[in-house]
Protein backbone atom coordinates (compact mmCIF):
# COMPACT_ATOMS: atom_id res chain seq x y z
CA UNK A 1 0.00 0.00 0.00
CA UNK A 2 2.81 2.39 0.84
CA UNK A 3 4.53 1.70 -2.50
CA UNK A 4 1.32 2.24 -4.47
CA UNK A 5 0.52 5.47 -2.61
CA UNK A 6 4.06 6.81 -3.01
CA UNK A 7 4.27 6.04 -6.72
CA UNK A 8 0.70 6.66 -7.94
CA UNK A 9 -1.44 8.54 -5.45
CA UNK A 10 -1.17 12.03 -4.02
CA UNK A 11 -3.51 11.23 -1.16
CA UNK A 12 -5.87 8.41 -0.13
CA UNK A 13 -8.38 7.58 2.59
CA UNK A 14 -8.79 4.13 4.18
CA UNK A 15 -12.30 2.97 5.09
CA UNK A 16 -13.88 -0.25 6.37
CA UNK A 17 -16.84 -2.12 4.98
CA UNK A 18 -19.96 -2.05 7.17
CA UNK A 19 -19.90 -5.83 7.60
CA UNK A 20 -16.10 -5.95 8.15
CA UNK A 21 -15.75 -9.11 6.00
CA UNK A 22 -14.08 -9.97 2.71
CA UNK A 23 -17.36 -10.22 0.87
CA UNK A 24 -19.79 -12.72 -0.60
CA UNK A 25 -23.02 -12.75 -2.63
CA UNK A 26 -26.55 -12.99 -1.25
CA UNK A 27 -29.54 -14.65 -2.93
CA UNK A 28 -30.07 -11.66 -5.21
CA UNK A 29 -26.46 -11.55 -6.41
CA UNK A 30 -25.58 -8.46 -4.37
CA UNK A 31 -22.25 -8.69 -2.57
CA UNK A 32 -21.43 -7.56 0.96
CA UNK A 33 -18.11 -6.65 2.60
CA UNK A 34 -15.20 -5.12 0.75
CA UNK A 35 -16.14 -6.80 -2.53
CA UNK A 36 -19.64 -5.35 -2.19
CA UNK A 37 -18.14 -1.87 -1.94
CA UNK A 38 -16.20 -2.55 -5.15
CA UNK A 39 -19.34 -3.83 -6.86
CA UNK A 40 -21.22 -0.65 -5.88
CA UNK A 41 -18.13 1.43 -6.84
CA UNK A 42 -18.05 3.07 -3.42
CA UNK A 43 -14.24 2.69 -3.32
CA UNK A 44 -11.52 2.66 -5.95
CA UNK A 45 -9.82 -0.50 -4.72
CA UNK A 46 -9.62 -2.87 -1.72
CA UNK A 47 -6.23 -4.00 -0.48
CA UNK A 48 -7.27 -7.50 0.64
CA UNK A 49 -5.48 -9.43 -0.67
CA UNK A 50 -8.35 -11.50 -2.06
CA UNK A 51 -8.24 -15.12 -3.18
CA UNK A 52 -8.77 -15.11 -6.93
CA UNK A 53 -12.02 -16.89 -7.91
CA UNK A 54 -14.23 -16.66 -11.02
CA UNK A 55 -17.16 -15.39 -8.90
CA UNK A 56 -15.14 -12.52 -7.48
CA UNK A 57 -13.93 -11.50 -10.91
CA UNK A 58 -17.54 -10.86 -11.94
CA UNK A 59 -17.82 -7.91 -9.52
CA UNK A 60 -14.23 -6.64 -9.45
CA UNK A 61 -10.94 -6.61 -11.31
CA UNK A 62 -8.16 -8.48 -9.51
CA UNK A 63 -4.49 -7.64 -10.03
CA UNK A 64 -1.64 -9.95 -10.81
CA UNK A 65 -1.23 -12.39 -7.89
CA UNK A 66 0.78 -11.05 -4.99
CA UNK A 67 1.41 -14.51 -3.56
CA UNK A 68 0.09 -18.04 -3.40
CA UNK A 69 -1.56 -19.64 -0.40
CA UNK A 70 -2.93 -22.93 0.93
CA UNK A 71 -6.08 -23.30 3.00
CA UNK A 72 -6.07 -25.64 5.99
CA UNK A 73 -7.56 -26.16 9.46
CA UNK A 74 -6.09 -24.32 12.48
CA UNK A 75 -6.82 -25.65 15.96
CA UNK A 76 -5.40 -25.85 19.45
CA UNK A 77 -2.23 -27.94 19.57
CA UNK A 78 -2.80 -31.51 20.86
CA UNK A 79 -0.89 -32.20 24.07
CA UNK A 80 1.04 -35.19 25.34
CA UNK A 81 -1.30 -37.31 27.40
CA UNK A 82 -1.15 -40.31 29.72
CA UNK A 83 -4.10 -42.67 29.71
CA UNK A 84 -4.72 -44.42 33.03
CA UNK A 85 -6.60 -47.14 31.19
CA UNK A 86 -3.83 -47.53 28.60
CA UNK A 87 -2.71 -50.88 30.00
CA UNK A 88 -5.88 -52.48 28.62
CA UNK A 89 -5.59 -50.81 25.21
CA UNK A 90 -2.50 -52.52 23.81
CA UNK A 91 -4.91 -54.75 21.90
CA UNK A 92 -8.42 -54.03 20.68
CA UNK A 93 -11.45 -55.26 22.57
CA UNK A 94 -11.97 -58.04 20.07
CA UNK A 95 -8.47 -59.41 20.66
CA UNK A 96 -8.83 -59.26 24.44
CA UNK A 97 -12.16 -61.05 24.24
CA UNK A 98 -10.71 -63.61 21.85
CA UNK A 99 -8.05 -64.56 24.41
CA UNK A 100 -10.80 -66.13 26.47
CA UNK A 101 -11.67 -68.54 23.66
CA UNK A 102 -9.18 -71.29 24.49
CA UNK A 103 -9.90 -73.54 21.55
CA UNK A 104 -9.58 -70.72 19.04
CA UNK A 105 -6.23 -69.75 20.50
CA UNK A 106 -4.98 -73.34 20.27
CA UNK A 107 -5.68 -73.44 16.53
CA UNK A 108 -4.39 -69.87 16.06
CA UNK A 109 -1.08 -70.58 17.80
CA UNK A 110 -0.26 -73.56 15.58
CA UNK A 111 -1.16 -71.74 12.36
CA UNK A 112 0.66 -68.58 13.42
CA UNK A 113 3.92 -70.40 14.13
CA UNK A 114 3.86 -71.96 10.68
CA UNK A 115 3.10 -68.61 8.98
CA UNK A 116 5.76 -66.61 10.83
CA UNK A 117 8.77 -68.18 9.20
CA UNK A 118 9.83 -67.04 5.74
CA UNK A 119 9.17 -70.46 4.15
CA UNK A 120 7.75 -73.84 5.02
CA UNK A 121 11.15 -75.52 4.81
CA UNK A 122 12.47 -73.48 7.75
CA UNK A 123 9.62 -74.55 10.01
CA UNK A 124 9.79 -78.16 8.84
CA UNK A 125 13.53 -78.27 9.46
CA UNK A 126 13.06 -76.93 13.00
CA UNK A 127 10.33 -79.49 13.72
CA UNK A 128 12.52 -82.31 12.43
CA UNK A 129 15.42 -81.05 14.53
CA UNK A 130 13.20 -81.04 17.65
CA UNK A 131 12.04 -84.61 17.00
CA UNK A 132 15.59 -85.82 16.38
CA UNK A 133 16.74 -84.07 19.56
CA UNK A 134 13.99 -85.78 21.58
CA UNK A 135 14.79 -89.21 20.12
CA UNK A 136 18.57 -88.89 20.53
CA UNK A 137 18.21 -87.51 24.06
CA UNK A 138 15.87 -90.36 25.03
CA UNK A 139 18.23 -93.03 23.66
CA UNK A 140 21.31 -91.42 25.21
CA UNK A 141 19.78 -90.87 28.64
CA UNK A 142 18.24 -94.39 28.59
CA UNK A 143 21.68 -95.90 27.84
CA UNK A 144 23.28 -93.84 30.63
CA UNK A 145 20.56 -94.84 33.10
CA UNK A 146 20.98 -98.53 32.23
CA UNK A 147 24.75 -98.19 32.58
CA UNK A 148 24.51 -96.55 36.01
CA UNK A 149 21.52 -98.58 37.23
CA UNK A 150 19.00 -95.70 37.23
CA UNK A 151 15.28 -96.47 36.59
CA UNK A 152 14.12 -95.55 33.05
CA UNK A 153 10.32 -95.69 33.52
CA UNK A 154 8.43 -92.88 31.71
CA UNK A 155 11.66 -91.46 30.27
CA UNK A 156 10.28 -90.88 26.76
CA UNK A 157 7.39 -88.68 27.91
CA UNK A 158 9.65 -86.69 30.24
CA UNK A 159 12.17 -86.00 27.47
CA UNK A 160 9.51 -85.01 24.91
CA UNK A 161 7.79 -82.70 27.37
CA UNK A 162 11.11 -81.16 28.39
CA UNK A 163 12.04 -80.51 24.73
CA UNK A 164 8.72 -78.71 24.19
CA UNK A 165 9.02 -76.69 27.40
CA UNK A 166 12.58 -75.67 26.58
CA UNK A 167 11.43 -74.68 23.10
CA UNK A 168 8.70 -72.44 24.55
CA UNK A 169 11.10 -71.04 27.17
CA UNK A 170 9.31 -72.63 30.13
CA UNK A 171 11.17 -73.93 33.19
CA UNK A 172 11.34 -77.63 34.00
CA UNK A 173 12.42 -79.55 37.11
CA UNK A 174 13.58 -82.64 35.18
CA UNK A 175 17.20 -82.98 34.05
CA UNK A 176 19.35 -85.94 32.99
CA UNK A 177 21.41 -87.38 35.84
CA UNK A 178 24.67 -87.73 33.92
CA UNK A 179 27.06 -85.54 31.89
CA UNK A 180 26.44 -86.81 28.35
CA UNK A 181 22.69 -86.18 28.54
CA UNK A 182 23.16 -82.77 30.12
CA UNK A 183 25.62 -81.76 27.38
CA UNK A 184 23.07 -82.73 24.72
CA UNK A 185 20.18 -80.80 26.29
CA UNK A 186 22.46 -77.78 26.76
CA UNK A 187 22.92 -77.76 22.99
CA UNK A 188 19.14 -77.89 22.54
CA UNK A 189 18.69 -75.02 25.01
CA UNK A 190 21.09 -72.89 22.96
CA UNK A 191 19.28 -73.78 19.72
CA UNK A 192 15.91 -72.97 21.34
CA UNK A 193 17.24 -69.60 22.50
CA UNK A 194 18.30 -68.70 18.94
CA UNK A 195 15.02 -69.99 17.52
CA UNK A 196 12.73 -68.16 19.94
CA UNK A 197 14.70 -64.91 19.78
CA UNK A 198 14.28 -64.87 16.00
CA UNK A 199 10.64 -65.88 16.34
CA UNK A 200 9.92 -63.14 18.88
CA UNK A 201 11.43 -60.41 16.71
CA UNK A 202 9.61 -61.51 13.54
CA UNK A 203 6.34 -61.97 15.42
CA UNK A 204 6.52 -58.52 17.01
CA UNK A 205 7.12 -56.93 13.62
CA UNK A 206 4.21 -58.86 12.08
CA UNK A 207 1.73 -57.95 14.81
CA UNK A 208 2.65 -54.28 15.23
CA UNK A 209 3.07 -53.29 11.55
CA UNK A 210 0.02 -53.41 9.27
CA UNK A 211 0.34 -56.01 6.52
CA UNK A 212 -1.74 -55.98 3.37
CA UNK A 213 -1.33 -58.47 0.56
CA UNK A 214 -2.10 -56.83 -2.79
CA UNK A 215 -3.02 -59.68 -5.17
CA UNK A 216 -3.23 -57.57 -8.35
CA UNK A 217 -0.99 -54.63 -9.22
CA UNK A 218 -0.69 -55.12 -12.98
CA UNK A 219 -2.31 -57.08 -15.79
CA UNK A 220 0.46 -59.67 -15.40
CA UNK A 221 -0.57 -60.20 -11.77
CA UNK A 222 -4.20 -60.42 -12.85
CA UNK A 223 -3.76 -63.22 -15.38
CA UNK A 224 -1.32 -65.05 -13.08
CA UNK A 225 -3.84 -65.42 -10.23
CA UNK A 226 -7.07 -67.41 -10.03
CA UNK A 227 -8.73 -66.01 -6.92
CA UNK A 228 -10.36 -62.88 -8.42
CA UNK A 229 -12.17 -63.07 -11.79
CA UNK A 230 -12.10 -60.07 -14.13
CA UNK A 231 -14.39 -58.51 -16.66
CA UNK A 232 -14.12 -55.96 -19.47
CA UNK A 233 -16.35 -52.97 -20.16
CA UNK A 234 -18.65 -54.01 -23.01
CA UNK A 235 -18.24 -52.06 -26.25
CA UNK A 236 -15.32 -50.01 -24.91
CA UNK A 237 -11.98 -49.26 -26.48
CA UNK A 238 -10.33 -51.54 -23.92
CA UNK A 239 -12.56 -54.43 -24.99
CA UNK A 240 -11.55 -53.90 -28.62
CA UNK A 241 -7.89 -53.46 -27.57
CA UNK A 242 -7.72 -56.84 -25.84
CA UNK A 243 -9.93 -58.55 -28.42
CA UNK A 244 -7.55 -57.68 -31.26
CA UNK A 245 -4.49 -58.96 -29.36
CA UNK A 246 -3.06 -62.14 -30.88
CA UNK A 247 -0.64 -63.28 -28.19
CA UNK A 248 0.93 -62.44 -24.86
CA UNK A 249 -0.70 -61.18 -21.70
CA UNK A 250 -3.22 -59.00 -23.58
CA UNK A 251 -4.66 -62.08 -25.25
CA UNK A 252 -4.85 -63.87 -21.89
CA UNK A 253 -6.80 -60.93 -20.46
CA UNK A 254 -9.42 -61.34 -23.19
CA UNK A 255 -9.64 -65.14 -23.21
CA UNK A 256 -9.55 -65.46 -19.41
CA UNK A 257 -12.26 -62.87 -18.69
CA UNK A 258 -15.39 -63.97 -16.86
CA UNK A 259 -17.69 -61.75 -18.92
CA UNK A 260 -18.45 -58.08 -19.49
CA UNK A 261 -20.26 -55.31 -17.63
CA UNK A 262 -22.12 -52.17 -18.67
CA UNK A 263 -19.64 -49.55 -17.42
CA UNK A 264 -17.34 -49.01 -14.44
CA UNK A 265 -19.64 -46.52 -12.69
CA UNK A 266 -22.70 -48.79 -12.95
CA UNK A 267 -20.67 -51.78 -11.70
CA UNK A 268 -19.01 -49.91 -8.82
CA UNK A 269 -20.86 -51.84 -6.09
CA UNK A 270 -19.93 -55.24 -7.51
CA UNK A 271 -16.29 -54.15 -7.81
CA UNK A 272 -16.31 -52.88 -4.19
CA UNK A 273 -17.83 -56.17 -3.03
CA UNK A 274 -14.95 -58.04 -4.68
CA UNK A 275 -17.14 -59.94 -7.16
CA UNK A 276 -14.69 -59.19 -9.97
CA UNK A 277 -11.86 -56.88 -11.02
CA UNK A 278 -12.28 -54.41 -13.87
CA UNK A 279 -10.15 -52.28 -16.19
CA UNK A 280 -11.43 -48.67 -16.08
CA UNK A 281 -10.33 -45.13 -16.85
CA UNK A 282 -8.68 -43.14 -14.06
CA UNK A 283 -11.45 -40.52 -13.79
CA UNK A 284 -14.18 -43.10 -13.25
CA UNK A 285 -12.01 -44.97 -10.73
CA UNK A 286 -11.42 -41.85 -8.65
CA UNK A 287 -15.13 -41.02 -8.83
CA UNK A 288 -15.99 -44.53 -7.63
CA UNK A 289 -13.48 -44.17 -4.80
CA UNK A 290 -15.08 -40.90 -3.70
CA UNK A 291 -18.54 -42.48 -3.84
CA UNK A 292 -17.39 -45.49 -1.85
CA UNK A 293 -15.80 -43.31 0.83
CA UNK A 294 -18.90 -41.17 1.26
CA UNK A 295 -21.27 -44.16 1.45
CA UNK A 296 -19.23 -45.98 2.96
CA UNK A 297 -2.62 -59.98 32.14
CA UNK A 298 0.78 -62.08 32.55
CA UNK A 299 0.24 -65.79 33.16
CA UNK A 300 0.80 -67.14 36.70
CA UNK A 301 3.33 -69.92 37.19
CA UNK A 302 1.89 -73.20 38.37
CA UNK A 303 3.56 -76.34 39.64
CA UNK A 304 0.56 -78.41 38.57
CA UNK A 305 0.72 -80.45 35.37
CA UNK A 306 -1.68 -83.07 33.98
CA UNK A 307 -0.56 -86.55 35.01
CA UNK A 308 -0.79 -87.99 31.47
CA UNK A 309 0.89 -87.20 28.17
CA UNK A 310 -2.20 -86.15 26.20
CA UNK A 311 -3.11 -83.49 28.75
CA UNK A 312 0.45 -82.26 28.92
CA UNK A 313 0.61 -81.81 25.13
CA UNK A 314 -2.57 -79.72 25.28
CA UNK A 315 -1.18 -77.63 28.17
CA UNK A 316 2.07 -77.10 26.28
CA UNK A 317 0.12 -75.86 23.26
CA UNK A 318 -1.71 -73.38 25.48
CA UNK A 319 1.61 -72.23 26.96
CA UNK A 320 2.85 -71.52 23.43
CA UNK A 321 -0.31 -69.51 22.66
CA UNK A 322 0.14 -67.55 25.90
CA UNK A 323 3.75 -66.83 24.98
CA UNK A 324 2.63 -65.41 21.64
CA UNK A 325 -0.02 -63.23 23.24
CA UNK A 326 1.99 -61.91 26.19
CA UNK A 327 5.18 -61.28 24.17
CA UNK A 328 3.21 -59.11 21.79
CA UNK A 329 1.26 -57.44 24.59
CA UNK A 330 4.42 -56.67 26.56
CA UNK A 331 6.18 -55.08 23.58
CA UNK A 332 3.21 -52.93 22.56
CA UNK A 333 2.44 -51.87 26.14
CA UNK A 334 6.05 -50.85 26.76
CA UNK A 335 6.03 -48.70 23.63
CA UNK A 336 2.69 -47.13 24.60
CA UNK A 337 3.85 -46.21 28.11
CA UNK A 338 7.41 -45.03 27.44
CA UNK A 339 7.23 -43.30 24.05
CA UNK A 340 5.51 -39.87 23.98
CA UNK A 341 1.97 -40.27 22.72
CA UNK A 342 -0.20 -37.55 21.26
CA UNK A 343 -3.70 -38.06 19.97
CA UNK A 344 -4.35 -35.71 17.04
CA UNK A 345 -8.14 -35.50 16.76
CA UNK A 346 -8.25 -33.48 13.52
CA UNK A 347 -5.76 -33.77 10.68
CA UNK A 348 -8.09 -33.34 7.71
CA UNK A 349 -11.53 -32.08 6.75
CA UNK A 350 -12.86 -35.65 7.01
CA UNK A 351 -11.51 -35.99 10.56
CA UNK A 352 -13.24 -32.72 11.40
CA UNK A 353 -16.73 -33.81 10.36
CA UNK A 354 -16.26 -37.30 11.83
CA UNK A 355 -15.70 -36.05 15.40
CA UNK A 356 -18.03 -34.31 17.86
CA UNK A 357 -15.63 -33.06 20.54
CA UNK A 358 -14.45 -29.83 18.91
CA UNK A 359 -16.76 -27.36 17.12
CA UNK A 360 -15.58 -25.39 14.10
CA UNK A 361 -16.27 -22.07 12.45
CA UNK A 362 -15.67 -20.59 9.00
CA UNK A 363 -14.33 -17.12 8.28
CA UNK A 364 -17.40 -15.01 7.47
CA UNK A 365 -17.60 -13.59 3.94
CA UNK A 366 -14.44 -15.40 2.87
CA UNK A 367 -13.72 -17.45 -0.21
CA UNK A 368 -13.85 -20.62 1.95
CA UNK A 369 -17.29 -19.69 3.29
CA UNK A 370 -18.59 -19.47 -0.28
CA UNK A 371 -16.70 -22.66 -1.20
CA UNK A 372 -18.47 -24.66 1.52
CA UNK A 373 -21.80 -22.90 1.02
CA UNK A 374 -21.96 -23.89 -2.66
CA UNK A 375 -21.13 -27.56 -1.95
CA UNK A 376 -24.06 -29.91 -2.56
CA UNK A 377 -22.81 -33.12 -0.94
CA UNK A 378 -19.94 -34.84 0.83
CA UNK A 379 -17.65 -33.57 3.56
CA UNK A 380 -17.70 -29.96 2.24
CA UNK A 381 -21.47 -29.79 2.65
CA UNK A 382 -21.22 -31.23 6.17
CA UNK A 383 -18.63 -28.59 7.08
CA UNK A 384 -21.10 -25.84 6.16
CA UNK A 385 -24.23 -27.41 7.68
CA UNK A 386 -22.63 -28.40 10.99
CA UNK A 387 -20.42 -25.36 11.56
CA UNK A 388 -21.09 -23.56 14.84
CA UNK A 389 -21.02 -20.12 13.23
CA UNK A 390 -18.54 -17.73 11.66
CA UNK A 391 -15.75 -15.46 12.89
CA UNK A 392 -14.41 -12.19 11.59
CA UNK A 393 -11.00 -13.42 10.44
CA UNK A 394 -8.31 -15.83 11.61
CA UNK A 395 -6.03 -13.13 12.99
CA UNK A 396 -8.78 -11.57 15.13
CA UNK A 397 -9.82 -15.02 16.38
CA UNK A 398 -6.29 -16.21 17.14
CA UNK A 399 -6.76 -16.29 20.93
CA UNK A 400 -9.97 -18.33 20.71
CA UNK A 401 -8.26 -20.77 18.35
CA UNK A 402 -5.25 -21.14 20.65
CA UNK A 403 -7.56 -21.68 23.65
CA UNK A 404 -9.29 -24.56 21.84
CA UNK A 405 -12.75 -22.97 21.77
CA UNK A 406 -13.16 -24.05 18.16
CA UNK A 407 -11.22 -24.95 15.01
CA UNK A 408 -11.07 -22.57 12.06
CA UNK A 409 -10.30 -22.63 8.34
CA UNK A 410 -7.47 -20.21 7.49
CA UNK A 411 -4.81 -19.52 4.87
CA UNK A 412 -1.26 -20.68 5.56
CA UNK A 413 0.20 -17.17 5.77
CA UNK A 414 -2.17 -16.16 8.56
CA UNK A 415 -1.75 -19.51 10.34
CA UNK A 416 2.03 -19.20 10.51
CA UNK A 417 1.67 -15.59 11.60
CA UNK A 418 -0.66 -16.74 14.41
CA UNK A 419 1.89 -19.40 15.39
CA UNK A 420 4.65 -16.78 15.62
CA UNK A 421 2.44 -14.47 17.68
CA UNK A 422 1.46 -17.31 20.00
CA UNK A 423 5.08 -18.33 20.62
CA UNK A 424 6.18 -14.74 21.21
CA UNK A 425 3.40 -14.10 23.74
CA UNK A 426 3.30 -17.44 25.56
CA UNK A 427 6.77 -18.94 24.99
CA UNK A 428 5.22 -22.23 23.86
CA UNK A 429 3.43 -23.74 20.86
CA UNK A 430 -0.32 -23.77 21.41
CA UNK A 431 -1.75 -23.98 17.89
CA UNK A 432 -1.56 -26.74 15.29
CA UNK A 433 -2.03 -26.77 11.51
CA UNK A 434 -3.82 -29.85 10.17
CA UNK A 435 -1.62 -31.86 7.86
CA UNK A 436 -4.09 -32.15 4.97
CA UNK A 437 -4.82 -29.01 2.98
CA UNK A 438 -8.44 -28.10 2.30
CA UNK A 439 -7.46 -26.18 -0.86
CA UNK A 440 -3.95 -25.97 -2.30
CA UNK A 441 -2.18 -23.24 -4.29
CA UNK A 442 -4.73 -20.45 -4.58
CA UNK A 443 -3.64 -17.01 -5.77
CA UNK A 444 -4.20 -13.71 -3.97
CA UNK A 445 -4.45 -10.24 -5.48
CA UNK A 446 -5.67 -6.69 -4.83
CA UNK A 447 -9.27 -5.93 -5.86
CA UNK A 448 -10.25 -2.91 -8.00
CA UNK A 449 -13.61 -1.68 -9.14
CA UNK A 450 -14.38 -2.57 -12.73
CA UNK A 451 -12.42 -0.62 -15.38
CA UNK A 452 -10.39 1.34 -12.81
CA UNK A 453 -7.75 3.62 -14.36
CA UNK A 454 -5.29 2.62 -11.62
CA UNK A 455 -5.43 -1.11 -12.38
CA UNK A 456 -2.72 -1.33 -15.05
CA UNK A 457 -0.28 0.89 -13.17
CA UNK A 458 -0.70 -1.10 -9.94
CA UNK A 459 -0.04 -4.29 -11.92
CA UNK A 460 3.25 -2.77 -13.07
CA UNK A 461 4.16 -1.96 -9.46
CA UNK A 462 3.33 -5.50 -8.31
CA UNK A 463 5.41 -7.07 -11.08
CA UNK A 464 8.36 -4.83 -10.24
CA UNK A 465 8.16 -5.70 -6.53
CA UNK A 466 7.91 -9.42 -7.29
CA UNK A 467 10.83 -9.41 -9.69
CA UNK A 468 12.96 -7.63 -7.09
CA UNK A 469 11.94 -10.23 -4.45
CA UNK A 470 10.55 -7.53 -2.17
CA UNK A 471 7.13 -9.21 -1.77
CA UNK A 472 8.71 -12.38 -0.37
CA UNK A 473 10.97 -10.37 1.94
CA UNK A 474 8.01 -8.36 3.21
CA UNK A 475 5.93 -11.49 3.85
CA UNK A 476 8.79 -13.12 5.74
CA UNK A 477 9.19 -10.05 7.95
CA UNK A 478 5.46 -9.89 8.65
CA UNK A 479 4.99 -13.59 9.35
CA UNK A 480 8.11 -14.57 11.27
CA UNK A 481 9.46 -18.12 11.58
CA UNK A 482 8.58 -20.79 14.13
CA UNK A 483 10.02 -24.04 12.71
CA UNK A 484 9.79 -25.87 16.06
CA UNK A 485 6.04 -25.18 16.25
CA UNK A 486 5.58 -26.70 12.78
CA UNK A 487 6.94 -30.03 13.97
CA UNK A 488 4.53 -32.83 15.02
CA UNK A 489 3.15 -32.52 18.58
CA UNK A 490 4.83 -35.82 19.49
CA UNK A 491 8.20 -34.01 19.40
CA UNK A 492 7.18 -31.53 22.10
CA UNK A 493 8.85 -33.67 24.77
CA UNK A 494 12.53 -33.38 24.02
CA UNK A 495 13.77 -36.24 26.19
CA UNK A 496 12.08 -38.90 24.02
CA UNK A 497 11.70 -42.12 26.01
CA UNK A 498 11.30 -41.26 29.69
CA UNK A 499 10.89 -43.20 32.97
CA UNK A 500 7.37 -44.28 33.80
CA UNK A 501 5.61 -42.10 36.37
CA UNK A 502 2.79 -42.80 38.83
CA UNK A 503 0.18 -41.55 36.41
CA UNK A 504 1.22 -44.12 33.82
CA UNK A 505 0.76 -46.89 36.40
CA UNK A 506 -2.40 -45.34 37.83
CA UNK A 507 -4.67 -47.85 36.09
CA UNK A 508 -2.86 -51.02 37.27
CA UNK A 509 -2.59 -49.57 40.79
CA UNK A 510 -6.34 -48.90 40.87
CA UNK A 511 -6.98 -52.47 39.75
CA UNK A 512 -4.66 -53.70 42.52
CA UNK A 513 -6.41 -51.58 45.15
CA UNK A 514 -9.80 -52.73 43.89
CA UNK A 515 -8.75 -56.38 44.10
CA UNK A 516 -7.42 -55.86 47.60
CA UNK A 517 -10.71 -54.27 48.63
CA UNK A 518 -12.66 -57.23 47.25
CA UNK A 519 -10.34 -59.57 49.17
CA UNK A 520 -11.02 -57.75 52.45
CA UNK A 521 -14.76 -57.88 51.87
CA UNK A 522 -14.55 -61.61 51.17
CA UNK A 523 -12.64 -62.08 54.43
CA UNK A 524 -15.34 -60.26 56.37
CA UNK A 525 -18.07 -62.28 54.67
CA UNK A 526 -16.41 -65.59 55.50
CA UNK A 527 -15.80 -64.55 59.10
CA UNK A 528 -19.49 -63.63 59.41
CA UNK A 529 -20.39 -67.12 58.16
CA UNK A 530 -18.05 -68.70 60.69
CA UNK A 531 -15.62 -69.97 58.09
CA UNK A 532 -11.91 -69.13 58.54
CA UNK A 533 -10.20 -67.35 55.68
CA UNK A 534 -7.12 -69.09 54.28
Amino acid sequence: MCCVAWLLLNSYELTQSPEKVWGGPDENGDWNGMLGMLQREEVEFAVGPFTVTPQRETVSDLTYPLSGADKAILLARPKLDTDMAGFVKAFTYEVMRGKQAVLRWLVFSILLIVSVWPNFQTWLLTLVFAIITAIVTTLLVRAENVLFGIPVEGLGSKVCLWVLKAFTQESSTWLPKNDAGRLLITTWLLASLVFMSSYSGILTAMLTLPRVVIPINSIYDMVAQTDIPWRLEAGSSMFQYFKEATDGVRREVFTGRSGTFQDCWAARQEIVNGEFAAICDIITMKKAMAWDFRSASPPCRSEWLPPHDAGRVLVTTWLLASLVFMSSYGGILTAMLTVPRVTIPIDSMYDLVAQNDMPWKVEGGSMLYQYFQEATEGARREVFLRSSGTFKDCWEARQDLADGKYAGFCDDVTMIKVMAWDFETSGSCNVYIAREKVISSVWKGVGFKRNSPYMSRVNDVILTLQQAGLVDIWLQEQIGTVPHCLRPPSTDRQDGISPLDMEAFGGPFLVLVGGKGVEEEMKKLQVMKGRPFH
